[in-house]
């Protein structure tokens, strides 16, 4: 890919993340499709691979954008500041979960075929976001991308960059996505003490079902918090492991 392909490929992800609507996901397909045009099937994949990236240095922008504010007292309390930047970073990875469910099964043997390459480049964040991305394409897809979805957790695909990862929000990521596609382990055992502690936990613990809102809720709220903050909304005596960059 030469420069110009790939400022190309930025404007088009700007103008999809830019355009797309999170509760719209028949409409983001659409969208997609109409902003590459002919080029839909050789642009799809390559979009794929790039919006984790892209995504995590919105999140950045944000954050940054977000500290100016507050010396300028642009937010009431450190709270309100975090309930922004969680929708923006949830509405970021739903309409990223629209973007595979448009390239389908396809689509997710790219992101298969992709997470032990980031892995070992230890792009962690980007593992977290696409692997929260999977979890709500699990639920929404056609039948063709879910067989897909499948075929990769029976091959333990999935499995393999939970063990590989080091960062505890990219294991948890990870071990959702596997808990969605009905393998409990290792997300009761491993991530829920992780997430919540006391009654929390034991609140969180009777939520434990696929497809469950709240504890969907609960896990994109403190992942996207601690990847959005680079590491800075989880306590240090919680235990959360982060590779310095």
């Amino acid at each position: 890919m030469n420069e110009s392909e790939f400022h190309e490929l930025l404007e088009l992800l700007d103008r999809y993340f830019t355009e797309a609507e999170p509760d719209d996901p028949a409409g983001n397909i659409r969208l997609i499709k109409r902003l590459t045009g002919m080029e839909f099937s050789d642009q799809i994949g390559k979009l794929l691979l790039f919006a984790p990236s892209f995504m995590l240095q919105a999140l950045r922008e944000m954050v940054g954008e977000q500290t100016r504010r507050m010396l300028f007292g642009g937010f009431r309390s450190e709270a309100e500041m975090d309930r922004e930047l969680q929708a923006f970073a949830l509405a970021l990875v739903m309409t990223y979960a629209h973007l595979i469910q448009a390239a389908g099964s396809g689509g997710v043997m790219a992101l298969v075929t992709a997470l032990p390459l980031w892995l070992r480049q230890q792009q962690e964040d980007e593992t977290a976001l696409s692997a929260l991305a999977l979890s709500f394409v699990a639920r929404n897809a056609d039948p063709l991308t879910q067989l897909a979805l499948k075929s990769a957790v029976q091959a333990g695909a999935f499995r393999d960059a939970y063990e590989q990862a080091y960062n505890t929000a990219t294991r948890i990521a990870l071990a959702y996505l596997l808990f969605e596609q009905g393998q409990r382990e290792p997300f009761q055992s491993a991530a829920v003490p992780l997430l919540a502690r006391g009654e929390e936990r034991r609140q969180l613990e009777r939520q434990l079902q696929p497809g469950n809102m709240q504890l969907r809720g609960w896990v994109l709220a403190m992942l996207l918090l601690e990847i959005a903050s680079q590491g800075g909304s989880v306590r240090p005596e919680a235990g959360w492991r982060r590779r310095r960059q």
